[in-house]
């Protein structure tokens, strides 16, 4: 029934994280090397800078990204980074997710240099940012306050991206305002413009990576727990389908497969795509594939007025 089967023939090969925690490990290792061999200087080795760039010192387009001020700085990044870091290179994989991390950098120190072009720049926290922003984008409706407990109310992660946002812009246009009467360390040495590119850079980018029917991927539910939940409670065969707008999912041609039971159906033709789904990401999925998560939404999904 599927056409592309050789992603299960081939060997099971390690989730994402990889490239996650090598991050995290040069960002750890240029902070222990700084400290242990280098003398406190102001800007540091590696900082991004308009003088740095006009002497010819190209390099720190790569290098101030991995540059922190004091272990707060570097820890406070790579707790952001390890929460949405994994989840993001699984679902984009590795060469966007680089592309991610380098190009939010690089957007970032634009609009810090833009902005402030007398004060250099150091940290991940633009391509963090990126990150963020792309999770935002993929997981529009997702909780970003799940694990915090039962009575913290429900953030969805569109939200929380517009909430960042806001403050982002907010506290760069106050340091603007007041820059000239008073510094305070959290509002005036903050790169919050980079903050806020950073987030629109990452949200654009997986936009543009985000397949077209993007109402399935929106179900926070659907994939596999709530599928197999609500077949479990035998609740499908009273429940209606999720409408699905023409102009983003077309009707398929044909069913892939009409005489087959529902039990049958989950385990010979969903469970094989969403391996691949979670081992490649959405993007890898064929026609076929989404055709089958599409039958697969009409006969169990919800329908929420």
């Amino acid at each position: 029934m599927l056409e592309d089967r050789d992603y299960l023939r081939r060997p099971a090969s390690a989730p994402g994280p990889s490239w996650v925690v090598l991050l995290i490990l040069l960002n750890l290792g240029v902070l222990v090397l700084r400290q242990l061999f280098s003398t406190p200087a102001f800007p540091p080795a590696g900082a991004i800078s308009v003088a740095a760039l006009q002497k010819g010192e190209w390099w720190t387009l790569f290098t101030h990204g991995f540059v922190h001020a004091d272990w707060w700085h570097l820890l406070s990044n790579l707790a952001l980074l390890g929460v949405v870091g994994g989840r993001i290179l699984a679902d984009v994989g590795g060469r966007h997710f680089l592309y991610l991390y380098l190009v939010g950098g690089w957007v970032a120190a634009a609009a810090s240099l833009l902005l402030h072009p007398l004060s250099p720049m150091i940290g991940a926290s633009g391509s963090v940012m990126a990150l963020i922003g792309a999770y935002a984008a993929l997981h529009p409706d997702r909780s970003v306050t799940a694990g915090l407990g039962a009575w913290v109310p429900r953030l969805g992660a569109a939200h929380a991206f517009l909430g960042l946002l806001a403050s982002s812009v907010a506290l760069e246009l106050f340091s603007l305002a007041t820059a000239a009467h008073w510094s305070i360390p959290f509002v005036h040495h903050q790169a919050h413009a980079a903050h806020a590119l950073g987030l629109i850079t990452g949200w654009l980018y997986a936009r543009h990576l985000r397949p077209a029917p993007a109402p399935l991927y929106w179900r926070e539910d659907f994939f596999p727990q709530g599928l197999r939940r609500r077949h479990a409670d035998g609740v499908a065969a009273n429940r209606r389908s999720a409408p699905f707008s023409p102009n983003l999912c077309p009707a398929p041609a044909r069913a892939p497969a009409p005489a087959l039971s529902n039990d049958d159906f989950l385990r010979q033709s969903v469970d094989p795509v969403l391996e691949k789904l979670y081992a490649s990401g959405m993007a890898s999925l064929t026609e076929d594939e989404r055709r089958i998560l599409q039958e697969a939404a009409q006969r169990f999904g919800t329908h929420k007025n």
